[in-house]
């Protein structure tokens, strides 16, 4: 059900080589909102980050079922950084349910793109 949600955004985001790695998570107590990880090659650089969060604005709010309510945060961060190389180990497909990941909760997750070697 949550991978036909995000169906046209993922497809977009797989043509865009910026991108290895997306995984939808909701790690808030409060809110049922999700949070959008990015990850991909380069993107400890400060203006890869910008520019690659510029291009993906549009294909986020232009998915169905993706409203901007829907959006507690969105993180573009590099491959090096530890949250996500922990859910990394996950093959695309799989699911997080009510655990830790690197000392982050996370109540549900979805992986949705992982490009290995990347």
């Amino acid at each position: 059900m949550v991978e036909e949600d995000f169906r046209a955004l993922v497809d977009a985001l797989k043509r865009n080589s910026k991108v290895s790695f997306f995984a939808i998570l909701k790690m808030d107590d409060f809110t049922d909102k999700w949070s959008l990880l990015f990850s991909g090659p380069r993107l400890s650089d400060t203006d890869k980050k910008k520019e690659l969060f510029e291009e993906i604005i549009p294909l986020i709010y232009g998915a169905e079922r993706l409203e901007r309510e829907d959006v507690a945060r969105i993180g573009i961060l590099p491959l090096t950084n530890h949250l996500v190389k922990v859910i990394r180990e996950r093959p695309v497909g799989s699911s997080l349910r009510n655990e830790r990941a690197n000392g982050n909760f996370i109540h549900e997750g979805h992986v949705l793109i992982n490009r290995a070697g990347t």
